[in-house]
């Protein structure tokens, strides 16, 4: 278990509850810690949330080593609910998985798993929570609201 705390490191934390590790995140206030395998190699990446400063917000991608790899900046605001703001998924069949952010504007954004930007769009209301589910074999982006829950079959273009 990764945990974030206010003294600029990432702690981790074993099935015990001890931590069983600390490491510095320079210059980044971490206040959101998400962890996937996206690239399916058995190796683990970060997508954390950053606050440079009151109202902004930063995606920073990281090693579990706690190397950062990459930062997406998101439009500034503060999280108006108590919802995952980075979940991990794979929109894409047979490639690596993505990062879906939410930001505080109601906008969505998919990230790469190496921080490349690869869409995002505004939404028009407050992000509940964003799930990914498979229907027939095709990735499903799932988008709930305090009014209703949305889903969309995803087509990549053709290379």
């Amino acid at each position: 278990l990764f945990c974030t705390n206010s003294q600029f490191t990432l702690a981790a934390i074993d099935g015990d509850g001890k931590v069983v590790g600390r490491t510095e995140i320079p210059n980044r206030l971490l206040y959101w810690i998400a962890a996937a395998d996206l690239r399916g190699d058995g190796r683990t990446q970060l997508c954390g949330l950053a606050t440079p400063q009151l109202g902004e917000n930063l995606a920073v991608g990281l090693t579990p080593e706690g190397e950062i790899v990459w930062n997406y900046e998101l439009p500034r605001g503060m999280p108006g609910a108590l919802v995952d703001l980075v979940v991990p998924g794979q929109l894409r069949p047979n490639e690596p998985g993505q990062w879906i952010l939410i930001g505080s504007d109601g906008s969505l954004h998919v990230v790469a798993a190496d921080g490349r930007p690869i869409d995002r769009f505004n939404y028009g209301q407050r992000i509940m929570g964003v799930a990914f589910a498979q229907l027939d074999g095709k990735p499903v982006l799932v988008v709930s609201t305090n009014d209703k829950i949305e889903a969309w079959t995803v087509a990549w273009p053709e290379n």
